[in-house]
């Protein structure tokens, strides 16, 4: 992995207009046992996670959160939640050791940052309102395992996003195909 991949990402990254944003981090089962639904086999057997059922569980997370939030809005006019997305943690065959994976996340608050007092009480309450969303919706995904939602993000999460450290794969690590990042900071 190239140092100047890490740099280029936390660059791409910390250069989008974020405005009033929330950091979130949603936990991983690392397997989970199946039993047969035809009752063909006796017993059960672990599916182990993998790359694939990260990324699904991730954009069912985003299909269902944008559902909520937006009803019917989010297909019909294409209307998303803006958020980046990062992969991380280990499987216990990696040399560096066993770190459980994890998804962090930043999200674009889908309303009006305030501008007087009186919208402020307003906005905390829209605020508190979506992230018990977070939590709700990830709470109904199978892969799901808990969440950590926190009330404000900084550029400095861009930079925790973007870090190499704990990521088997760093050029996998951010699914952009799915992502919806907020428009480029105006360079004033």
């Amino acid at each position: 992995m190239s140092r100047k991949l890490v740099e280029t990402t936390k660059e791409f990254l910390g250069n989008r207009d974020w405005g009033a944003s929330i950091p979130a981090t949603l936990k991983l089962k690392q397997r989970m046992k199946v039993e047969d639904p035809t009752n063909r086999f006796i017993g059960s057997f672990n599916v182990e996670l993998d790359e694939y059922q990260i990324t699904a569980s991730l954009r069912h997370f985003s299909n269902r959160l944008n559902r909520r939030w937006f009803g019917n809005n989010w297909r019909r006019y294409n209307r998303r939640i803006e958020f980046v997305s990062a992969k991380e943690g280990y499987s216990s065959n990696n040399t560096r050791g066993y770190t459980r994976k994890h998804i962090h996340l930043r999200f674009k608050l889908p309303f009006a940052t305030p501008q007087t007092f009186d919208e402020l009480r307003e906005f905390e309450a829209r605020k508190l309102q979506f992230v018990k969303l977070i939590r709700d919706c990830w709470a109904k995904i199978d892969w799901a395992y808990g969440s950590y939602v926190g009330f404000h993000a900084d550029d400095g999460w861009s930079d925790y996003l973007a870090k190499s450290e704990t990521k088997e794969h760093y050029d996998q690590s951010v699914p952009w195909d799915f992502i919806s990042l907020p428009s480029k900071a105006s360079q004033n």
